[in-house]
């Protein structure tokens, strides 16, 4: 493609922030990795993931380190959103590791990317000077096994970007997990990628310490403005690449929470949390009462995107294991083989704040950690100069080489066995892991730990009620992870026990995003009754977001026949979150309500069987399909499954897949 070329390519695509629906880097290296700078053998190497839960990431980082070893000129590894999306046009050879989340929906870090390649403008060959592989992350076990990537993969091949090797469909259910697949897989890449240079093949680099990601300098402290730390993670956060300004409560009207550009966390206060289910419940599930806009700010179907804060347990535990590290000194992080993000940018911070805000302590350490980790307990007498700064000769040799042996084995594809048996089964955390190895744990570093432990992720919750009926709130039902494992550890989630230590007046950063759900158009401003017959499948929390539409149809209008929600959990009495609403709403014709108590009596029962048993009014239903809606939302373990497969059973498999692709059978669910 010449020169005189890209100009019009450029413009086929709007790459405003608008269009991309974040803020962009302000270079191609903003948010990435830019590796292996020196003498080029090969050329620069993209990988772009997308990832919900951080798998996707891990292969990518490691990957990136790999290409390192095998003399890439640079290399730069971001999140698709993280992408500046022009640059493309630049770009020679790009690797995906794409993952899939809920039922074949795009990670949160892809969908401004993939909107933007699916610009219509766009057409065969404008990316024919692209080389790419894909590799998608999946479980088989689910229906759209590895769904989000072979979408990307199709659409490349459209637009004219040329396979370097053939995709692979990593599974999950593999005996060494996704690495079965990827592993053999990265070899032929590897091999592939030779032709792109024309200089002579040498050897990979040792395997030895990567450097650090971020660089950690000490601030003078005689600069410290007394009236506070000028850090700007109390008032900026980064979500996928994209700055959110945290907004005072105060500004919250005047905040644009449906902004063309960023979505912006905000901060609100919390109302009230309140326990739905009996103490006596196995299960703690509560409804949290959220300060908002005065202006109704969410549609039924939207998300409570929510960024938690370690809790006071875990933060001294942290402290505790790294007594040599000052938690109290001011420091100033600075770019190292990765760019700071914005959050990071600030004058100064310390390991205290960190500790708090930024590293995710729950983090289950993954293939890729073991592959830097394990350098950090390497005999003195195979570490270069660099690394014995930061090691002591202090250690007796045979401790260090039985710490080499198991750390290189779990860095390894066939030592993935013994690592899901060590970290995976038993969901040991990076800070138990810290302790599983103490020689090695006084060696690290501020910066070390910057390049171990990720940052924590936002959590999502669908809004469990309407702003039109609750103006100024937003409310958020949520189950709290609290649980021991085989040998008896407790583990409790992140988020959910930061949400349950909240307290009246407390603040939480959150922001609001569309969801997966499109529910019918409910115009307040002219009332009327809701004419599409309607269905929802919403067993335990997963009735989250069919509050929120339920209660926007009985505030505006009601509708022309009740709506149908069957509700599943497990005892009437325990765990019946909202029966009260449900009756009254039942009494005024909006709504009824078909339940499955799964041990109130001997022989569990099902939302699945339930809905069998209404096999007739389903047939009578669905004669008019088109003014049928269907929701299903909840855990997709199997209920989702068994769901479809009942409704396969009274409609038919062909039916139920084209009132899928028609979306008038619409899917929500999370592993």
């Amino acid at each position: 493609m010449s020169q005189n070329d890209r100009p019009g390519l450029l413009n086929k695509i709007s790459f405003s922030k608008r269009h991309l629906g974040m803020e962009q880097p302000r270079n191609d290296e903003k948010g990435g990795r830019n590796i292996a700078k020196g003498r080029c053998v090969f050329p620069r190497l993209v990988i772009l993931y997308a990832s919900q839960t951080g798998t996707a990431e891990d292969c990518a980082e490691r990957v990136s380190r790999e290409a390192q070893r095998r003399h890439f000129s640079s290399v730069v590894v971001m999140s698709c959103d993280e992408y500046p999306i022009e640059k493309i046009f630049d770009e020679k050879l790009i690797l995906f590791f794409i993952a899939t989340t809920g039922q074949g929906d795009h990670p949160d870090n892809m969908r401004s990317f993939f909107r933007s390649i699916l610009n219509r403008k766009l057409q065969s060959g404008d990316f024919g000077h692209i080389e790419f592989a894909v590799c998608g992350l999946g479980d088989s076990s689910y229906q759209k096994f590895n769904f989000s990537a072979k979408k990307v993969f199709r659409r490349l091949i459209q637009l004219g970007a040329r396979k370097l090797i053939e995709p692979v469909w990593a599974d999950e259910q593999h005996d060494l997990g996704v690495d079965g697949l990827i592993d053999p897989w990265m070899e032929k890449f590897w091999t592939a990628s030779a032709h792109l240079t024309t200089n002579p093949l040498r050897p990979p680099l040792p395997d030895v310490m990567p450097s650090p990601k971020y660089s950690v300098v000490l601030y003078d402290e005689s600069e410290l403005d007394q009236s506070g730390p000028a850090d700007a993670m109390d008032e900026t956060i980064n979500i996928n690449g994209s700055e959110f300004h945290l907004t005072s409560t105060d500004q919250l009207s005047k905040s644009p929470l449906r902004s063309t550009g960023s979505w912006p966390y905000v901060s609100v206060r919390v109302l009230s949390q309140e326990r739905v289910t009996t103490e006596d419940h196995f299960q703690d599930v509560r409804l949290l009462r959220l300060a908002y806009s005065d202006q109704p700010c969410a549609a039924p179907g939207d998300v409570a995107v929510i960024l938690p804060k370690n809790t006071s347990d875990k933060i001294q535990a942290c402290l505790d294991l790294f007594p040599h590290i000052n938690p109290d000194q001011p420091v100033t992080l600075k770019d190292g083989t990765t760019s700071l993000p914005p959050h990071l940018r600030t004058k100064w911070t310390t390991f205290r704040k960190l500790v708090t805000n930024y590293f995710d302590l729950n983090f289950i350490p993954k293939r890729s950690f073991f592959s830097v980790y394990k350098h950090f307990c390497r005999p003195m007498d195979t570490l270069n100069a660099t690394e014995k700064a930061v090691a002591t000769d202090s250690q007796v040799a045979s401790q260090l080489e039985q710490y080499w042996e198991k750390l290189d084995e779990f860095s390894r594809a066939d030592g993935q066995p013994e690592l899901m048996d060590y970290t995976i089964k038993h969901k040991r955390t990076v800070l138990e892991v810290f302790e599983d190895f103490p020689i090695i744990t006084k060696r690290l570093r501020l910066q070390d730990l910057l390049t171990l432990i990720p940052a924590i992720r936002p959590r999502y919750y669908s809004i469990a009620s309407s702003t039109l009926k609750h103006r100024g709130e937003i409310h958020v039902l949520y189950a709290v992870v609290d649980f021991k494992t085989m040998l008896k550890k407790p583990r409790t989630g992140l988020c959910t026990q930061f949400l349950k230590n909240l307290k009246t007046g407390n603040i939480v950063n959150l922001y609001i995003r569309k969801g997966t759900f499109q529910f019918p158009l409910i115009e307040a401003e002219e009332p009327k009754k809701l004419q599409k017959k309607v269905i929802m499948v919403g067993p335990g929390t997963g009735v989250a977001p069919f509050r929120a539409f339920i209660q926007e149809c009985a505030f505006v209008g009601g509708a022309s026949e009740p709506m149908i929600l069957f509700f599943g959990c497990r005892n009437s009495l325990k765990d019946y979150y909202f029966a009260d609403e449900w009756h009254d709403l039942e009494k005024r014709k909006i709504l009824r309500v078909v339940t499955a108590f799964s041990r109130d009596q001997e022989h569990k029962i099902y939302v699945q069987e339930r809905i069998k048993e209404h096999k007739d009014e389903l047939l009578k239903i669905a004669e008019d399909e088109n003014s049928l809606a269907v929701y299903i939302c909840g855990n997709a373990a199997r209920m989702v499954e068994d769901v479809l497969k009942t409704l396969q059973e009274i409609w038919g498999s062909d039916r139920v897949q084209r009132m899928q692709n028609k979306k008038l059978i619409q899917i929500e669910a999370w592993a």
